[in-house]
């Protein structure tokens, strides 16, 4: 006992040394905490330290006071040094400060150093302490004296020091907790040191030999089988534990693996336990509901199952809504585990049923805030009690509507409360039913049953407590609830006295007579039977009855005053076209309108916001009155109505001044009325039919003949380009309209047609967008809108000319806009679409364009819209005229005037047309100012037009005598022209010899002859000679003669070539012809604009060898030109297979079918986010034939081809069919370059439909729109040359003006029946 109490003591003074010693130890650490803050704070605030020293800094301010007290200085240079001295002293003193902070800093340091040492001794003390504390405890917990602790020291394999340790050390701690013993462990050393008495250190030595002398083995279980090991807080597996206490189970959850350690002799009848386990699994899926019901309240339900059964149980979630359980165990326990789980499930299903409840019922339920559902459900949760669980009784949601119909009352409870719950509600529902009267009632008195606001009925409730009253408006049923029966009798006696006073009556009345009844035209009618007869009347919901409520008397007579007032007031509406309203009521008391009503007896109302007119009266007078009407704005009986549609300017002079011309037509033509409408300017004319023809007629001539004046107002930029007068011919573009410039606007005046055409032209010169009209009568306009309803037929227009199509009902008229090439081509497809919807109604006569000004005359049109009462307008855009009438005779008959007309012009109008080269002649016919025209036309009294841009002289006489006189008169003038301007050709060797040096030989040649020699600008080897006839011919012979005497000094052989073979024969920078003049000693000489080589010099024999040479490089090249043309007729074939050959009608030409020409070459649609339509039209030109011709294609010029070769180069533009791409290497005689193989027809490529647009050079540009489009007009037999220079660029003549290029001598014969020579 006394060992036992020194112990204690000894235990308890080591503890109270021990802690002595850690609080000496913190206090220690403290203190070094803050003396290591304070040296921080010492560096951081640590003077920076000068370079130089104490005692280098006093010789420095010694050697400046010297010098400041011993020298003679300035006062300036004394005060500099007094101020060095001065810095000096301060790095002096701050050097100081250093000193004495790196001392603290050092005393700190030493301070630190000393408290770090108490550190270490206090740590090693208190280690020493704790050591001998933990042997006395040690000696306690073993129960002997610290002097009977023994040390013993195990060595333990290196493989086996894990499972000696054990996961963190669990293995040794469990050793310590069972023996007692302090196991300390050597890793590096592998020893294990033992700690403790005699007895405990054996029981250790033994426990941990059964470890390091243990084996392992690693046993494969299922997966369920180790889901059942750990079920239940792993029971069964420590009960297998403890059946072998000598085997250590090492088992992980995650793993099917279990590993076994012990000795042999015991592995065996632990692994063949686990082996023999027979565990299996089974899943079922199950809802959020039941997945609460398997789980329980606090998992009561699944631990309950476990234990019972020895199975795991987990249940995981699936989806928000549903779960999965799955239940491990011994295959013997599974099938009575899910026999309980489906027992649990089926008993607690929640079933839900519904039972239909009336409305007042469910009032009465839901009363007081739900008070009887309250106690319904309190009822039915006593009564079901006892089995467990719980029931649900509600409403569903309805709306204000369906409150008025039966409802339905839902019924929540689990399979056995259900039958419980629903047969106390329908008890409940008896109940009340067994106190509902039901009572019908007609209903149209439901509404006086109910009351303003349902005043009616609310009073009704209050005459009995608690009465509920339901009242259904369709069927006319009345059901009143109370519990008490006096209650219920009472209000049916109020709802009896309610119908008799409140019976009902329909009368039908049409739809226009229900503003007169409730208008001031039924004012009286309402005060008689409302205050009079004191009946309540209104119109039903749906305007078809008058609704009479009051008493059986007070119905029936109210009933009669309707019905007499609507026989007096019967209506009927009649709609009025847009413009003919004014019609009615023009004229104040003598109005349409007014004429009616006093004819008619009847009352006449026009509606402007519906356009219609309202007829009031008695049927008959009604009836009668329309009809007048009808006939007024329609015509019928005889009488005709005609609608004209007329340009603003036009329309004051139909109307005259104070309407002076209408009373004169009106007055010219019996029983006729015309009108003009002021919102639309429609002229309306009214009459007998033959009358309105007449007047239609003559309305016509003056719209024909009326000159207009519009002003279009410009800005400074658009003035500084119409300055130009070519630019203002451009615009007017032979049109008959006067134009006027100012600063700020540009007046036009002519006709309207012609002034919208040249408006148009300086729109699209100010915007650059083209504007055209095509005018439409009233009712072909109405067919147009009602067509285009569907968007593909102006789409399809649209996306193949790339122009922009509206309707404008405001000027009766289809709008197209774009640039002016398309919207030519447009306007072709418009016509066509009119043709198919308005058959006959449209035709355009076709006039060569040199006749289309004396075609378009004033007069004559206006007479041949006078006979034929078709409307007529010169169309400048397609160089036509167009007919308009929606009476197709009327068409066919202006045809026929036009036709006997344009006979007439042709009689009296001559057209001269001059070649390109003659193009120097129209100058000195118009002579300078137009003095020489001006002469020509007094001489022949005939008037002469010069167009440069046609390169045409019209001549137009009075009668066809003097017009070939003047013909032959200006003829004779021509070639007198001709005689005074001579050109001549020279080869182009002889030029430079020919003009001198400085032109000393040309000047002397002219001067010698009197005439004026010049070069071409154009063609460089032809001269010009002018002067009169005789000087001219001389020197025309002197020329001649000098040429000779060249050429017969020169002599030389020529061969013709042709353009395309020049660049072979030049070769790269003149290599392949300077090879030629070296090896052979010719001189050889190409002819550009003769198209001839010509060699020259050398004997015979080597002149004869260089024609041949010549001649192989020209067959070479044609070889390959020939190759090239068959492999573009396999593209062209293998495009006409894939596309095949597609012919379109050209309106109402009459001329007879014509083959399809295919383009060269496709050209590329450039990608947009239009709709393909290409398949919907041509890829080529529709309606034009080609047609050969004998004549060989003009030379072009040097430029000309340096331009054409330029062209070429663009993957963009059209080459000419005999454009022949420059070769790229020098072509020689004896190393012809071998040509490509020409692609099979299956390897070309899909042609491309080609664009309506072009670029390239403006030739290729014009000759591609003169395919393109059929804008000019002339007869079948008639053959045109068309120019390709000039300075206007018309598209109408379908070439570009501003090229050089000479024409093409082909001709194209369009669809419409006229050639164009090109």
């Amino acid at each position: 006992m006394a060992s036992s109490a020194d112990a204690f003591d000894l235990s308890r003074k080591l503890r109270d040394r021990l802690r002595e010693t850690n609080l000496e130890k913190e206090r220690i650490q403290q203190k070094i905490t803050l003396v290591n803050e304070m040296l921080q704070k010492m560096y951081a605030k640590k003077p920076k330290r000068s370079r130089d020293s104490k005692e280098q800094m006093e010789n420095q301010i010694e050697e400046l006071e010297r010098k400041r007290t011993i020298t003679s200085i300035p006062l300036a240079q004394e005060k500099k040094i007094l101020r060095q001295i001065e810095m000096i002293q301060r790095q002096k003193k701050t050097l100081v400060d250093a000193e004495e902070h790196e001392v603290t800093i050092q005393n700190l340091k030493n301070e630190l150093n000393l408290q770090r040492d108490l550190l270490r001794t206090a740590i090693a003390a208190a280690a020493e302490i704790d050591a001998a504390l933990a042997k006395v405890e040690l000696a306690k917990r073993l129960g002997c004296a610290t002097t009977d602790l023994q040390m013993r020291v195990v060595d333990c394999p290196a493989e086996k020091m894990g499972p000696v340790i054990g996961k963190n050390g669990a293995t040794i701690k469990q050793l310590e907790d069972r023996t007692g013993v302090q196991v300390d462990v050597d890793k590096v050393g592998c020893k294990i040191h033992l700690q403790g008495s005699e007895t405990a250190l054996r029981a250790a030595v033994e426990e941990l030999e059964s470890i390091t002398l243990a084996v392992e083995e690693l046993v494969d279980l299922k997966q369920e089988a180790i889901s059942y090991l750990f079920t239940n807080r792993m029971a069964v597996l420590n009960e297998i534990q403890s059946e072998h206490p000598g085997v250590y189970f090492d088992i992980n959850r995650d793993s099917t693996t279990m590993k076994l350690r012990g000795k042999p002799e015991n592995l065996g009848p632990a692994k063949a336990k686990l082996l023999c386990l027979d565990v299996s699994s089974r899943t079922m899926d199950i809802t959020s509901r039941e997945t609460s019901l398997i789980v329980g309240k606090g998992g009561a339900t699944i631990i309950r199952l476990m234990n019972d059964y020895g199975v795991s149980i987990n249940v995981s979630s699936v989806e928000s809504t549903s779960s999965s359980v799955e239940v491990v165990g011994l295959t013997s326990s599974l099938d009575a585990t899910f026999v309980e789980i489906e027992s649990i499930l089926f008993e607690n299903e929640e079933l839900e049923e519904s039972i239909l409840v009336q409305p007042l019922v469910r009032n009465k339920l839901l009363a007081n805030n739900g008070a009887v559902m309250k106690e319904l459900q309190a009822e039915i949760k006593t009564i079901i009690e006892p089995n467990g669980g719980s029931a649900l009784i509600l409403f569903e949601k309805i709306s204000r509507d369906e409150g008025k119909s039966s409802s339905a009352m839902i019924v929540k409870a689990n399979r056995t409360n259900l039958p419980i719950a629903k047969e106390a509600i329908q008890k409940k529902i008896a109940e009340v039913e067994a106190n509902i009267l039901t009572i019908h009632i007609d209903p149209d008195i439901i509404p006086a049953v109910l009351g303003k606001g349902g005043s009616v009925i609310a009073s009704l409730r209050e005459l009995g407590a608690g009465t509920e009253i339901f009242v259904d408006k369709s069927s006319g049923e009345v059901k009143i609830e109370s519990s008490d029966e006096k209650s219920r009798e009472a209000v049916t006696e109020a709802i009896d006295k309610i119908v008799a006073e409140n019976q009902v009556m329909k009368i039908e009345i049409v739809k226009t007579l229900i503003g007169q009844i409730l208008g001031d035209a039924g004012k009286d009618l309402r005060k008689k039977i409302t205050e009079d007869i004191g009946a309540a009347f209104n119109i039903n919901s749906t305007d078809t009855h008058v609704v009479f409520r009051g008493t059986e008397e007070q119905i029936n007579a109210g009933a009669e005053l309707v019905r007499e007032f609507i026989a007096n007031n019967y209506t009927e509406e009649s709609e009025v076209a847009s413009g003919d309203e004014i019609l009615l009521i023009i004229g104040g008391n003598k109005s349409m309108l007014s004429a009616l009503e006093k004819t008619h007896n009847v009352r006449a109302n026009l509606r402007k916001a519906t356009n219609t007119v309202s007829i009031r009266g008695s049927k008959d007078d009604v009836q009668a009155a329309t009809n007048e009407l009808k006939v007024f704005l329609n015509g019928g009986d005889g009488i005709v109505i005609c609608k004209l549609n007329v340009a603003e300017g036009v329309r004051g002079m139909i109307i005259g001044k104070g309407g002076s011309n209408l009373t004169k037509l009106e007055e010219k033509y019996e029983g006729v009325k015309v009108n003009v409408s002021p919102s639309n300017g429609q002229v309306r004319i009214r009459g007998p039919e033959e009358a309105v023809a007449k007047c239609r007629a003559e309305i016509l001539t003056i719209i024909a003949t009326a000159k207009v004046t519009e002003t279009v107002l410009i800005s400074s930029e658009d003035h500084e380009v119409l300055s130009k007068p070519e630019t203002i011919r451009k615009i007017s573009n032979g049109m008959p309209v006067q134009t006027t410039l100012s600063e700020s606007f540009v007046r036009f005046r002519g006709l309207a047609s012609d002034v919208r055409f040249a408006k148009a032209s300086l729109k699209e010169l100010q915007t650059g967008t083209y504007e055209t009209y095509i005018e439409l009568d009233e009712s072909q306009l109405a067919k147009v809108q009602a067509a285009v309803r569907d968007p593909s037929h102006f789409n399809r227009i649209r996306d193949a000319s790339f122009t922009c199509l509206s309707v404008d009902k405001g000027s009766s008229a289809i709008v197209i806009a774009g640039k002016r090439g398309a919207v030519k081509k447009s306007k072709q497809e418009v016509f066509k679409f009119l043709n198919f919807l308005l058959p006959a109604e449209f035709d355009r006569f076709k006039v060569p364009k040199q006749l289309l000004k004396a075609m378009g005359d004033i007069s004559q049109l206006a007479g041949v819209a006078a006979k034929s009462s078709a409307s007529i307008y010169v169309d400048w855009d397609l160089n036509c005229i167009q007919v308009r009438s929606p009476d197709a005779e009327s068409v066919q008959k202006a045809m026929q005037l036009l036709q006997k007309r344009l006979e007439e012009v042709e009689k009296l109008h001559m057209v001269q047309r001059f070649d390109q080269e003659d193009v120097w002649l129209l100058s000195k016919i118009v002579g300078k100012g137009g003095t020489t025209i001006q002469k020509l036309q007094e001489e022949t009294g005939c008037k002469i037009d010069a167009s440069k841009d046609d390169c045409t002289v019209s001549i137009l006489g009075e009668n066809e005598d003097t017009v070939v006189k003047a013909t032959a008169t200006f003829k004779a003038f021509v070639e007198k022209l001709r005689r005074e301007c001579v050109f001549i050709d020279l080869p182009e060797p002889a030029i430079s010899v020919f003009i001198g040096k400085g032109g000393s030989n040309i000047k002397q040649l002219a001067e010698t002859n009197n005439v004026k020699i010049e070069r071409v600008r154009k063609i460089p080897t032809r001269v010009q000679i002018q002067g009169d006839e005789a000087s001219v011919e001389a020197a025309k012979i002197s020329i001649n003669s000098w040429l000779a005497a060249w050429e017969s000094k020169n002599t030389g052989v020529s061969i013709p070539i042709q353009d395309s073979v020049i660049p072979a024969i030049i070769g790269k920078s003149g290599s392949v012809i300077n090879q030629i003049q070296k090896e052979l000693g010719c001189r050889v000489d190409i002819d550009r604009q003769a198209l001839t080589v010509t060699v020259r010099g050398g004997t015979e024999g080597q002149r004869k060898e260089t024609i041949d040479r010549i001649n192989l490089i020209v067959s070479e090249q044609q070889r390959m030109l020939e190759e090239k043309k068959e492999a573009e007729n396999l593209l062209r074939a293998h495009a006409s297979e894939e596309k095949g050959k597609l012919q379109v009608p050209n309106g109402n030409s009459h001329s007879e079918p014509t083959k399809s020409v295919t383009h060269e070459e496709a050209q590329p649609v450039a990608a947009d986010q239009r709709k393909d339509r290409s398949k919907e039209f041509a890829s080529r030109p529709v309606g034009i034939a080609y047609t050969s011709n004998s004549k060989s294609t003009p030379k072009p010029t040097k430029q000309e081809s340096k331009s054409k070769r330029k062209s070429s180069a663009k993957p963009e533009a059209m080459p000419k069919p005999e454009a022949v791409p420059k070769p790229e290497a020098v072509l020689k005689p004896e190393a012809v370059s071998k040509p490509k193989p020409v692609p099979k027809p299956e390897a070309v490529p899909k042609p491309v439909p080609i664009k309506p647009q072009i670029e390239g050079t403006t030739a290729v540009k014009g000759l591609f729109n003169l395919l393109m489009s059929d804008e000019d007009y002339v007869d079948a037999d008639e053959s045109v040359v068309v120019p390709i220079s000039g300075e206007n660029n018309d598209v109408g003549n379908g070439v570009d003006q501003n090229s050089d290029l000479p024409p093409v001598k082909s001709v194209y014969k369009s669809a419409s029946g006229f050639s164009v020579r090109v």
